[in-house]
């Protein structure tokens, strides 16, 4: 199997087993939803990204931790569950594990579940500095002749003889089986998407693509 084959196939189980991203309806803007794995490490001192569970450090019974301002001990294997709305839109369900812990960080490993509402995207440049970041969320998505790729400003407009053609592309707009596709941008006022995608699937009625999105979530 070739190693863009390859690619493929796993981001395509990967978004089949976590429920990848989906649309959902929230109101006149809609919204959408990603799922998928997530790791994150702090240093002493510090929060897990956009929660107010805090690392303060190490002890002979495992790691001092600061949850919501309430002291809690954690060994390895223990879990660190957060929910909450780091922006405004944009509400954020951490299920974490510790894998590993010392006097100076904390490493945690498990999935994230990021639901956005009213959704609106525009093309722009993705920051340089988040405030959070979650990346690697796996993405799968069926969609229909004239329908917007979810997340994006990308419309299927069909099957061509130079294969998919998608309007709102920058240059060459037909995409064959494999193929890249990449957007990036703002969803919403203080949350930006950048997604890689590969064409899976296509004929005159439907398109199918799958791969990874990176959510950055900022103020604004």
């Amino acid at each position: 199997m070739s190693g863009h084959r390859y690619s493929v196939t796993i981001c395509l189980l990967l978004a089949l087993i976590t429920g990848g991203c989906v649309s959902r309806p929230a109101g006149p803007a809609g919204g959408l939803e990603y799922n998928g794995p997530s790791e994150q490490t702090v240093q002493r001192g510090q929060k897990l990204p956009g929660t107010d569970i805090q690392f303060v450090g190490q002890s002979a019974d495992g790691a001092q931790v600061l949850i919501g301002g309430q002291s809690a001990m954690k060994k390895t294997g223990d879990s660190l569950n957060w929910s909450g709305t780091p922006v405004p839109g944009a509400h954020v369900a951490l299920a974490l594990r510790i894998l590993n812990s010392s006097d100076q960080r904390l490493i945690t490993a498990g999935t994230v579940r990021i639901t956005l509402d009213g959704v609106s995207p525009a093309e722009t440049a993705f920051p340089d500095k988040p405030l959070y970041t979650y990346k690697t969320l796996p993405v799968v998505y069926h969609i229909g002749k004239g329908s917007t790729i979810p997340g994006t400003t990308l419309i299927y407009e069909g099957k061509t003889n130079d294969g998919a053609h998608l309007i709102g592309v920058n240059g060459y707009a037909y995409f064959r089986l494999g193929d890249s596709v990449t957007w990036h941008g703002r969803l919403r006022p203080g949350v930006y998407a950048d997604q890689s995608l590969r064409v899976l699937a296509y004929t005159d009625s439907f398109l199918d693509v799958t791969g990874l999105a990176t959510i950055g979530l900022t103020e604004e």
